[in-house]
């Protein structure tokens, strides 16, 4: 959620620059990651093909487990997506949750869980269908999820209004054992009543297979409205980045920032640029109380997939008190 997002990446603002970076390479491209058995089984039930049942349960909190996961940057828009063999009979409605594991191949969480889909949504195809290995229960990412490889828990949790009165069991899922030879699937937890570890149930599985289709991370930004200062000649121009990566200032008349000005920043948010005169204009300033700059703001995506460096520019007028 936009209240919740942190700046987390790191921001180098680099100043002096005449020109605009160029680009490097044409644009990126959508990258996929398919975690799949080497032998898919259609056979399971959790937590896709039923909500409750008294007899049957698996809230409140259920997980699959998994090792040897290549690291991603999963953005807001993003696709994580399991596989049924058995369309559902009512539309699923849960949230999902990730975490890295303080070990591969172990099911310890090693920090608070990140909720990227809730349950008031459905995923692109509600129910599934009858075509095992098409990945088509996408559930889109309402928030991001940074992780380095490895160990990974898919937490899922919160049967929706609709998924919730859903207590037939519908062998959907398609994954297999920790068995697989794909050496992917660890466990799966369940009955959990925290949703951390330790778990309070846990077998070998069946584990779901999943992909994940990561777009390429924007290169714009866009900017927020100049704050100034009259008695210092200064402003504060806000930038809104869509992701991790760099941004570098450019623009004639623009005075260099100091390296100790950098700040870290990581994923989509708001940071704030001072703006100073320099030179010539720095002297209209002092004259005449006003000067007219062009800045020109590049932002490097670091994400993987990212475009290429892009640069906007935004007129900043600076203001000073004469007396």
């Amino acid at each position: 959620m936009r209240q919740g997002r942190r700046l987390v990446a790191t921001l180098a603002l680099i100043a002096g620059l005449a020109l605009a970076i160029p680009a490097i390479g044409g644009a990126a491209t959508t990258k996929t990651i398919t975690v799949a058995a080497d032998t898919p089984k259609v056979g399971n039930c959790w937590p896709f093909g039923e909500a409750t049942q008294i007899d049957d349960e698996w809230t409140p909190y259920f997980g699959f487990v998994y090792k040897n996961i290549p690291a991603f940057d999963l953005k807001r828009g993003d696709t994580l997506a399991f596989d049924s063999g058995v369309s559902n009979d009512l539309n699923i409605q849960v949230d999902i949750a990730l975490a890295a594991t303080t070990s591969n191949g172990g099911d310890t969480n090693a920090g608070a869980f990140t909720t990227i889909f809730h349950n008031t949504q459905s995923p692109t195809s509600p129910r599934g269908d009858d075509v095992a290995n098409n990945y088509e229960l996408g559930f889109v990412a309402q928030a991001p999820f940074n992780f380095p490889g490895g160990g990974l828990i898919v937490r899922v949790s919160n049967p929706g209004p609709v998924f919730i009165n859903d207590q037939t069991c519908d062998w959907q899922l398609v994954g297999n054992e920790n068995v697989d030879m794909n050496n992917f699937f660890v466990e799966r937890v369940f009955n959990d009543p925290d949703g951390v570890a330790p778990w309070a149930d846990n077998d070998e599985g069946p584990v779901g297979q999943f992909r994940l289709t990561l777009l390429p991370e924007s290169n714009v930004v866009t900017f927020g409205k100049v704050q100034r200062n009259k008695k210092k000649g200064t402003a504060m121009l806000p930038v809104n980045v869509p992701g991790r990566g760099t941004l570098a200032l450019s623009g004639k008349g623009v005075k260099a920032i100091p390296a100790r000005a950098s700040v870290a920043t990581t994923i989509e948010g708001a940071v704030t640029l001072p703006i100073r005169a320099k030179g010539k204009a720095r002297k209209r300033l002092v004259a005449t109380g006003k000067a007219k700059l062009k800045v020109g703001v590049t932002f490097t995506p670091t994400s993987d997939p990212a475009n290429p460096p892009a640069t906007q520019t935004a007129k900043v007028k600076l203001l000073k008190n004469r007396h």
